[in-house]
């Protein structure tokens, strides 16, 4: 890559001002513009771009005053993730956009992905089931609508004495739950296909790498009736066998202690408590 690209972070990941993505895909930033406002449905605050204003602006302008000269005095600034950065090759419809983008990926944005993958190796409980590791990785990312589970195991494991759910190693209770929400949401009436939004995120750990998948993000406007299913449908008449059953031959929940005590709780759940 010929040009000299300014590091810049925002919210502990690495991001680009506007002017950047214009210069670097070729385009002017007029163009980035429009296309962002023509677009900007299928853009997502916090996961393609950040918007800052205000205090959130003058703080930015400090700790970056190299730069400043390029925000100028503008009222406020859009920072583009790697996913925006993405979204507006795609946007270009230019071959030059997205081989620009591959190099961008691998030069700038993947070597702050590395760097914070160590960061939280270091730090990475050491759980025995795979949904905590997911859990814990996309803490930052993570809203309703990640394998949706992740919210509602959340809830219920909190209520746990031990705060935990002795889950095998085998076991993946987020995918059970998510698999079977699929299902359910698509039979409803407000369904909608073009609402669904989907990310790579970490569905998969192992010896501290993550592995990434295409995961769906359904809108907050359903969280309504997706609880209501999961508290008088998957978790009174589904989760219970679940935890009795067994994965490659092992028991999902070995103490039979334990599986009563998840099985209790899940019924205050339901009940509402």
């Amino acid at each position: 890559m010929s040009q000299e690209l300014v590091i810049i972070e925002h919210n502990n990941q690495r991001v680009m001002l506007t002017a950047q993505i214009a210069e670097f895909y070729e385009a002017a930033p007029a163009r980035i513009n429009e296309n962002f406002s023509r677009n900007k449905k299928n853009f997502i605050l916090g996961e393609d771009y950040f918007f800052l204003e205000g205090k959130e602006l003058k703080q930015f302008k400090s700790d970056y005053p190299a730069i400043c000269e390029v925000v100028n005095r503008a009222p406020h600034l859009y920072l583009w993730t790697e996913y925006g950065a993405l979204m507006h090759a795609k946007s270009l419809q230019s071959d030059r956009a997205l081989e620009v983008f591959r190099e961008l990926r691998k030069a700038y944005f993947v070597v702050q992905q590395a760097k914070q993958k160590h960061q939280e190796q270091r730090h990475l409980p050491q759980f025995s089931f795979r949904y905590e590791e997911r859990n814990y990785c996309n803490r930052e990312r993570r809203f309703f609508g990640y394998f949706p589970a992740l919210k509602l195991i959340d809830d219920i494991c909190s209520q746990f004495k031990e705060d935990v759910v002795l889950f095998s190693d085998t076991s993946s209770p987020d995918i059970s739950i998510g698999i079977e929400l699929s299902k359910w949401v698509k039979e409803q009436s407000f369904y909608d296909v073009s609402l669904v939004k989907k990310r790579d995120l970490v569905v998969y750990v192992k010896n501290g790498y993550e592995v990434k998948r295409e995961c769906a993000f359904y809108p907050l406007a359903w969280y309504a009736s997706i609880w209501n299913w999961a508290a008088t449908i998957y978790f009174p008449e589904k989760f219970p066998k679940y935890i009795a059953g067994k994965h490659k031959g092992i028991l999902r929940v070995e103490d039979p202690q334990q599986r009563k005590r998840i099985t209790e709780r899940v019924n205050y759940f339901a009940d509402g408590e």
